[in-house]
This record gives C-alpha cells, sequence and structure tokens, in this order.
C-alpha cells in the first residue's frame, strides 16, 4: 500500500526501485542520468546558470545539462570566476540578512553568535584560561623537561 505524503510537499518513497518508476523526489530519473551533452557552452551561458545555481558549480552544470567538470575546468577563466565569487558573495548577503532578522526577534543563538565574531573590539571576548586550584599553575616547562626548577 503506498504512503500518503507527508505534509512537506515531499513524495512518497517509491514501492518499487526509482530506476523502474522513473522517478524519485520529482527527478525524472532517465532524464537525469541520459548522456550529458558536449556541447561548448558561452561564458555568458555557464555564467548564466552559476547564478541560477547560487554559485554551486554542480548544480549549474545540472542546470546546463553538462558534466560537471565542464563547469570546473573553465571555472578559472575571468568572467566565470567572477560569476562564482558574485554569486556566492550574494548568498552570504542573504545569510547575514536572515542573522540580522533573528538578532532583532531576540534570538539568543544569533545574539550570541554575532558578540563572539563582530563584537570582539567592544569586549566580548570568549577566553579560556587553564589555570590550577586558585590560579596555581598547571604545570610548568621544567616539569615537561624533567627538570627541577632552579638547577
Amino acid at each position: 500500500m503506498p504512503r500518503k505524503p507527508t505534509a512537506d510537499t515531499s513524495p512518497p518513497r517509491p514501492a518499487k526501485s526509482a530506476r523502474a518508476i522513473g522517478v524519485v523526489k520529482g527527478v525524472d530519473v532517465a532524464k537525469a542520468t541520459a548522456k550529458k551533452t558536449s556541447r561548448h557552452f558561452s561564458t555568458a551561458e555557464i555564467a548564466k546558470a552559476i547564478y541560477a545555481a547560487d554559485g554551486l558549480l554542480t548544480r549549474a552544470a545540472n542546470l546546463l545539462g553538462c558534466d560537471r567538470m565542464t563547469i570546473y575546468r573553465r571555472a578559472n577563466e575571468p568572467e566565470i570566476a567572477e560569476a562564482i565569487k558574485d554569486a556566492r558573495a550574494f548568498i552570504v548577503f542573504d545569510a547575514e540578512d536572515a542573522l540580522r532578522n533573528r538578532i532583532r526577534d531576540g534570538d539568543t543563538t544569533a545574539i550570541i553568535f554575532t558578540l563572539k565574531t563582530l563584537g570582539k573590539q567592544h569586549g566580548y571576548i570568549e577566553r579560556h584560561e587553564l589555570t590550577g586550584l586558585d590560579g596555581a599553575k598547571l604545570f610548568s616547562l621544567s616539569d615537561l623537561m624533567g627538570k627541577e626548577e632552579g638547577e
């Protein structure tokens, strides 16, 4: 008996093998496993796919229908490297916005994270001191060397 879909929109686990029914989580297995195209992609096409894939090169290759190594081989070309850098910067901007929103909502974890990383110049520094009882030394260099102090 097939399972009912859950509240999240993911499909139920297939009763048969994925290849037998042709679909895994909404991905057409036949299309995804088909031979990748070997055509030459322009720099603009690759850059556009990189932006659409948020800087994830394997995802960009899937969008283009080519092997991921096609993208990785060309990643050092100036225009493509710039597209990767820019697309990944947009993700960081989104993360910063989300963090800012969490701070404004009073999320304690977000506040602590921000103070530990950005608040250092304001004195928010986490420091660990290792001492013995009542601040005594745990050991000295001479203890490690096997020598008595003063020798």
